[in-house]
């Protein structure tokens, strides 16, 4: 059976039981989802019931928990004397400890072996990972503040598809944003500009896109949450058939903007992306 690569966000991943998520993958689909998105369910076991959360994380044993594309390419070519610590492994590591424990204590009493060989402790994980997740996404709002007061300005200019286009050039140029996540990695010695177009392109029309919709309601910034929705925008490389899965009406809107945008200005083709809602992962659903 050809197996389809779907990209799960949180949204998805909340929607789906995993009972449904194993199905899925038994017709076919190859099941996706990023770090962040496991992070950020994970943050919710200091607000919400251990169980209730618990139940949502192991759903992720039935998806595969990915790390950016670009990233992995650049350490693929630069090499390294040292094991380096992936998200991805972190999250994995995570997740088992998640499945051993029976409350908040229990899994915060707890310690793993990282790929590097090192002992980490769970306790205050949860808090830990919270300010992390708040700090980046304060700065995912500062970015999209400081695109939507260029707008204003006319400094960035969104009036047609080749300026929407060109702004969103102008951004992987100037690489702003806290878009990469593996550390130690030279991005500028082991990427093209093409490369870096191939697989940034998607998170940064994200931005640009999310910005001016932001601004044609009057706002001055999104929503905390566009952080980890525009995340998941950096796991879509170019000319790669990737099934979007997600319901969160913003995502939709934006990623189908994108679609658009790559078709007015002649890059059609290289949008191989595509969405799906969660329903068509479920029984009955076909890949």
């Amino acid at each position: 059976m050809l197996s389809r690569t779907a990209l799960l966000d949180t949204n998805a991943l909340i929607a789906i039981s995993g009972e449904n998520l194993a199905a899925a993958w038994e017709r076919g689909w190859h099941l996706t989802t990023s770090p962040w998105s496991f992070f950020e369910r994970l943050g919710h076991l200091g607000e919400k019931p251990f169980a209730e959360v618990k139940e949502t994380l192991l759903r992720l044993q039935s998806v595969e928990i990915v790390d950016k594309p670009l990233d992995r390419l650049v350490a693929k070519r630069q090499g390294s004397s040292k094991p380096r610590i992936w998200q991805s492994d972190v999250a994995r590591d995570v997740l088992s400890k998640i499945s051993e424990a029976e409350s908040i204590e229990d899994f915060e009493s707890m310690t793993f072996e990282d790929t590097a060989g090192n002992t980490r402790t769970l306790e205050n994980s949860v808090e830990t990972i919270c300010a992390i997740l708040k700090g980046e996404k304060t700065r995912f709002q500062k970015l999209v503040t400081k695109i939507i007061r260029g707008i204003r300005s006319g400094e960035v200019r969104v009036s047609t598809p080749e300026e929407r286009h060109h702004a969103v050039l102008a951004m992987l140029v100037a690489g702003e944003s806290s878009f990469r996540d593996t550390e130690g990695l030279d991005y500028e010695a082991h990427t093209s500009s093409e490369e870096v177009l191939t697989f940034e392109y998607v998170y940064y029309a994200y931005g640009v896109l999310r910005a001016i919709a932001q601004k044609e309601a009057g706002g001055d910034t999104c929503a905390m949450n566009d952080f980890v929705d525009g995340q998941i925008c950096a796991y879509i490389p170019l000319d790669q058939q990737v099934c979007v899965v997600t319901a969160d009406k913003n995502s939709i809107t934006a990623l189908g903007e994108a679609r658009a945008l790559l078709a007015d200005v002649g890059l059609g083709k290289r949008a191989a992306f595509t969405l799906a809602h969660p329903a068509e992962l479920l029984p009955g659903g076909q890949p």
